[in-house]
């Protein structure tokens, strides 16, 4: 093998990793619909407004459905248990709840807001 011959595979060498290296960034991908959760609040026990949307991708060190879920519940459940604090132990028509998907203007409210504290996780 000649000089030139080495350093044309040298060349094709380096090119591809030139390009390998300089390659687009991978990206997380989004999630899927059921993979979303959003967690409203009330004050009035009829309108809801967007408190958080958990939307967590599968591969971002957990597995995004179970994960959106589980948080947006734990928070739902120490946010309305505090407020039942404020409110001396009685239930109150403000809380919190969450639902699958992003944020929806439109939904409906429950009268009853499950709330407790400490968790057992």
């Amino acid at each position: 093998m000649g000089m030139t011959s080495s350093l044309r595979i040298s060349f094709v060498v380096l090119t591809a990793n030139m390009t390998l290296s300089c390659s687009k960034p991978e990206v997380a991908p989004q999630p899927l619909h059921g993979e979303i959760f959003t967690l409203y609040g009330t004050t009035d026990g009829k309108r809801r407004f967007h408190e958080a949307t958990l939307d967590a991708a599968l591969n971002v060190g957990g597995n995004g459905l179970a994960d959106n879920e589980e948080n947006c519940r734990i928070m739902a459940l120490i946010l309305n248990a505090n407020m039942k604090a404020e409110a001396g132990g009685r239930q109150s028509n403000v809380g919190f709840l969450c639902e699958p998907g992003r944020y929806k203007a439109q939904g409906s409210v429950p009268s009853l807001f499950k709330g407790k504290f400490p968790l057992d996780l």
